[in-house]
């Protein structure tokens, strides 16, 4: 530049390094210089395009990458940036017919094809993504991004080992790549295989000192080790490399949350909030904070707003599910549990709740037949139930209702089993266990007596048969476990007996 004050290549790569560096005001005054020199020289408006939309400046970027466009029609880096800025905008149908412009111009791009393979993955649309990826590596075998993105592809999908591979040779190719190291890490987090996550990130860290990703990342496997100390830390650094960076702010407020420091922890949410009004996790986690502070209606509209943002979001419609339960919008939480399980059929957190809220609607069912059916019971043959069950006698309702509710479950399942029940009380007594001919009897604590013999569903809750004694007597003090097994035999009775 000395010897050639006017070079527009030389200023323009110049500006480049200083970006990378993170000298960024250096790096925006040669971009412009490079500009003034040459105005339709499009290299140095699509490097500042990319510094402003890196720094949030989208409406200067936008204009930056336009004007590239209408320089030179067919020059490829500037759509493809203005392609990644619409799609960080939501911007979808747009960003999409600029990168397949950018491939019908130039048939072996790689760059807008694997940015159209993330578009097409973030849709849903992994079959078409997969297809990018792997004719990104067909043109150019050595393509780290595409492995990367294939691998994680993959990861999310389940074919663990194939993305296993991709993420080796990637980094075979260059052992200094960050990326691959790092989302073969977060693999092997999930699968356990915690000490080489932890090597792979640490080596990450060595290798740039100003990854907040692997930072971030090798927290959340301290969080989960309960090093909450050293994961509190590498949050905290990844903010100071980064203060705009939402991931790590997001994680340092759930671990907050779970300290307990429940201020500190909704500043975090709500500043990862105003840096990324659209971005789902500390939207997700503010709603849950308030969720659990009984401010539903704060937490009701945050749900909503990740729903609207995207709408595929199950976390979010599980959350609000959760929510309506706890307000007896049972209805709407149905809904809301159906739609998880439409959208992502394997979801066990929105099958568990549905399946919960159903055994919720089941027992209250339940509960108000057996009132009706208690209300037909007479004085005395209440009085006699409490002289032949002595248990009876000791119950302590809150009020008449839970009383009549309590009784109706006690009363229903000890005389569909009244035989075996008292056969069982005496032998027990005796400390023997003898064969006994009868029907499956179901008590508490999953002990299961079917012809004299006891089947444990949980080993570890019984050492001996003659601790049958000991399990029967349990069913005195027991009643929501009593509930639990008269639930489940609730298509075999006859509740208007």
């Amino acid at each position: 530049i000395e010897i050639e004050p006017k070079n527009v290549p030389t200023i323009t790569e110049l500006g480049r390094l200083y970006a990378s560096q993170g000298r960024t005001e250096e790096a925006e005054q040669l971009f412009k210089k490079a500009i003034e020199i040459d105005s339709k020289n499009v290299p140095p408006r699509t490097e500042l395009g990319r510094l402003y939309a890196s720094q949030g400046k989208e409406e200067e970027a936008e204009q930056l990458f336009k004007k590239a466009i209408e320089i030179e029609p067919k020059n490829v880096p500037p759509r493809t940036e203005l392609g990644r800025l619409y799609e960080s905008q939501g911007k979808e149908e747009e960003a999409e017919q600029l990168f397949k412009k950018v491939i019908e111009i130039d048939q072996k791009d790689t760059y807008a094809r694997t940015e159209l393979g993330r578009l097409y993955e973030s849709q849903g649309k992994e079959e078409e993504a997969e297809q990018l990826f792997k004719k990104v590596i067909e043109i150019d075998p050595k393509n780290i991004h595409a492995r990367t993105e294939l691998g994680r592809l993959y990861a999310s999908q389940g074919k663990e080992k194939e993305a296993e591979q991709l993420f080796k040779k990637a980094i075979e190719i260059d052992s200094k790549n960050v990326p691959p190291r790092t989302e073969l890490g977060i693999l092997y987090a999930s699968q356990g295989k915690e000490e080489e996550a932890e090597q792979l990130f640490k080596k990450v860290i060595e290798i740039d000192p100003k990854s907040i990703h692997a930072r971030t990342e090798l927290g959340i496997l301290y969080a989960s080790q309960g090093k909450e100390e050293e994961a509190e830390q590498l949050f905290k650094k990844a903010i100071e490399i980064d203060p705009k960076d939402t991931h790590a702010r997001t994680e340092l407020g759930r671990l907050y949350v779970s300290k307990g420091r429940t201020e500190e922890a909704e500043q975090l949410f709500k500043t990862a909030v105003e840096i990324e009004p659209k971005n789902v996790p500390p939207i997700t986690e503010l709603g849950r904070l308030y969720a659990s502070q009984g401010r539903t209606e704060e937490a009701e509209q945050l749900f909503e707003d990740v729903i609207k943002i995207d709408p595929e979001d199950v976390y979010a419609r599980t959350e609000l599910g959760r929510l309506y339960v706890s307000q007896g919008r049972t209805e709407e939480a149905e809904q809301l549990f159906k739609k998880v399980i439409e959208i992502d059929p394997k979801n066990i957190h929105a099958r568990t709740e549905l399946e919960r809220l159903k055994k919720s609607q089941r027992q209250n069912e339940l509960r108000a037949i057996v009132e009706q059916a208690f209300e037909k019971m007479s004085e005395a043959e209440i009085e006699d139930a409490k002289k032949r069950f002595d248990f009876l006698k000791r119950l302590k309702p809150e009020s008449v209702t839970m009383e009549k509710s309590q009784l109706g479950y006690y009363m229903k399942f000890l005389y569909t089993n009244i035989t075996v029940c008292e056969r069982l009380l005496r032998i027990a007594s005796n400390g023997e266990l003898q064969a006994i001919n009868s029907p499956t009897l179901i008590f508490p604590n999953d002990v299961e007596i079917q012809d004299g013999k006891i089947n444990p569903k949980q080993k570890s809750l019984i050492e001996k048969q003659e601790h049958v004694g000991v399990y029967l007597k349990k069913l005195q003090d027991k009643m929501n476990l009593v509930e639990r097994r008269y639930l489940k035999r609730k298509a075999e009775l006859d509740y208007d007996d």
